[in-house]
């Protein structure tokens, strides 16, 4: 089993997350990232955050995407 990375509360800051997972040394076949939610709202680029998350899951192995607060609110 390998690591487990874990990022929260992203909020549409697209250059905040892509720093971030710059900086992560995840390897893509063995190691998870979970997303803990709260994609969107606030931020100045929900989209972009979408779109970067739709791709991570593309060339990493084990992506957990969980709901956030602002998602479930979104969407109700």
């Amino acid at each position: 089993m390998g690591k487990i990375f874990a990022i929260g509360d992203i909020h549409g800051c697209i250059s905040q997350l892509d720093r971030l997972v710059a900086q992560l040394d995840i390897d893509a076949g063995d190691d998870t990232l979970v997303l803990i939610g709260d994609y969107i709202d606030r931020g100045p680029d929900p989209k972009a955050v979408i779109d970067t998350i739709l791709d991570i899951r593309k060339n990493i192995s084990n992506v957990v995407c969980l709901l956030g607060n602002h998602e479930d609110m979104f969407l109700n």
